[in-house]
């Protein structure tokens, strides 16, 4: 956990946390998505895609965490020594295009690490994670489900097409040296 501790301690991640109330249901998944619990044995390809899909600018011009490819291998990494997560792989067309995480805290449900490569971006896949992760919550007991993302990022914009709502942005502030 170190590697994300001083991510957010450096002044280089911007984040916003949107909330949700499960006690509605979530949007239909998309046909052409299949959504995978990754095993024991897929962990390697989790890291892998998850790492080259973050490190993939989201093309909206929204400045988000400008991180070395080894800081965020290093942040991916420690996401993975962390307990009760459960993670997931989705599928587009029968390929490999993206991956997320859930975290149940209770009745509250951590929605984290959805990262969609660059060549299956726009057409579902995110909105396939962000479903089948609020209705696994859904079964698990939870009434309510955060996730925090970039404010006016395009993961923000499919959040809240999914009932999410702003509950807070955050702002870095540092003094200059004088």
């Amino acid at each position: 956990m170190e590697a994300c501790a001083s991510m957010h301690a450096s002044g280089r991640s911007r984040a916003g946390s949107v909330v949700r109330s499960l006690a509605t249901a979530a949007t239909a998944p998309i046909a052409e998505v299949r959504i995978e619990r990754v095993g024991a044995g897929t962990v390697n390809a989790w890291r892998q895609v998850t790492v080259v899909a973050a490190a993939s600018s989201d093309e909206t011009g929204v400045s988000v965490d400008q991180l070395a490819l080894a800081e965020l291998a290093a942040a991916i990494e420690d996401m993975l020594e962390a307990r009760d997560f459960d993670r997931y792989f989705a599928f587009l067309n029968g390929e490999l295009a993206g991956t997320a995480s859930l975290r149940m805290h209770g009745a509250v449900a951590q929605l984290t690490g959805s990262a969609t490569l660059p060549a299956h971006r726009r057409r579902g896949v995110h909105a396939a994670l962000i479903a089948t992760r609020l209705e696994e919550a859904h079964a698990r007991g939870a009434d309510l489900a955060v996730i925090m993302t970039a404010p006016g990022s395009q993961s923000q914009a499919n959040v809240m097409k999914h009932g999410f709502a702003l509950a807070y942005a955050r702002a870095i502030l540092v003094l200059p040296a004088t």
